[in-house]
Order: C-alpha cells, then structure tokens, then sequence
C-alpha cells in the first residue's frame, strides 16, 4: 500500500506540481499513518511513548517556525503534528488499559 502512495504522489508530482504533490503527500502520510492508529490503540503499551513525544513535539516546532503561512511550508507538519498528537494520545491510554497477561495459569 505504502509503495502505491510512494508512486501515486510522485505521478501526481510530475503532472501537477509542488503544491498538489504536498497535498497528495501529506494525505498518503496520514493514510499510511492507520495501521498505526490500529496498533496502538490495540495494544497501547506496545508503543513508545517517550518517542512519539519526541516526533509530536519536533513537528509542532517545524510548524511554528515556519517561513511563511503557505501549503508548502506549513501543511506537512501541521499534519504530522497532529498525526503524532493522535498517536500519543493513544499511547497514554496504556495507564488506562490493562495489559493481557503474558502468563498461563496453571489449573
């Protein structure tokens, strides 16, 4: 799936330019981001929290210290900031949710 997006954005690059292709690149971005959606809120204590902070945290500063308030500059981190926000708060869900236990009772 991850090639398709990979080769549909380079298509659409070619026929339509920087602008579109940063639009098209961002959505398969955020396309490609589901499965990792699905994982963590699935089994929120297999995600690394200290991690996905750490991308949420340099996205967020990417945006604010943008040039200027255009597609180009802003659009991409603007959305993997919230992507990465979406992630780490489904990984903070792992102090709510328990986690199965690995081990087998013996009856």
């Amino acid at each position: 799936m991850v090639t398709f997006l990979v080769v549909t954005c380079l298509v659409v690059w070619i026929i339509s330019g920087p602008t579109v292709a940063t639009v098209a690149g961002t959505t398969a971005v955020a396309i490609a981001c589901i499965p990792q959606f699905i994982d963590t809120y699935r089994e929120p204590w297999k995600s690394p929290l200290l991690s996905w902070s750490g991308f949420m945290i340099a996205n967020a500063l990417v945006t604010a210290g943008g040039a200027e308030w255009s597609i180009e500059e802003r659009l991409y981190p603007a959305v993997c900031t919230l992507l990465t926000t979406a992630v780490v708060l489904l990984t903070v869900r792992r102090y709510w949710t328990k986690e199965p236990s690995t081990m087998e009772s013996n009856i």
